[in-house]
């Protein structure tokens, strides 16, 4: 410790490099985008280059559950407590997938054309924020 107090600019080095670590563990970059229009529901993860889309009066059905068993991945990626790609399970088929992998609250979306998109937000509350918003937009 006596030479930490004789090195400042090691200390300094050291403390801006903890910072950094703790910094990039506790602040996820990748995040789920979602645009509805009139027309068009869009959910996308900008830093993969993933997206899943249909149009509007394609959605047949949306719920919010908790799901912490997805299934068998067939393809998948993860970043920063991010994960997505292609899952099938028992009960959702073969679908999308989007989620944060910190808590298990999902919106659920599923289109006339047997597609479905599960995915959710920054935590469990802003994931029944989007799907109270979702709803009442598609019914509105």
């Amino acid at each position: 410790m006596k030479f930490l107090r004789k090195n400042p600019m090691l200390m300094a080095a050291i403390i801006l490099l903890l910072a950094g670590i703790l910094w990039s563990v506790a602040s996820p970059t990748s995040y789920v985008i979602l645009s509805v229009s009139e027309t068009s529901f869009q959910a996308s993860i900008p830093d993969a280059d993933f997206s899943f889309s249909c149009e509007r009066e394609e959605i047949t059905g949306v719920q919010c559950i908790e799901l912490s068993d997805f299934g068998t991945a067939v393809e998948t990626q993860s970043k920063n407590r991010l994960t997505w790609g292609i899952y099938c399970s028992d009960t959702l088929g073969t679908y999308t997938l989007m989620v944060s992998s910190t808590f298990s609250t999902v919106i659920i979306l599923q289109t006339a054309a047997g597609e479905t998109l599960v995915f959710n937000y920054h935590s469990a509350a802003d994931t029944q924020s989007i799907y109270t918003a979702l709803l009442e937009e598609l019914e509105g």
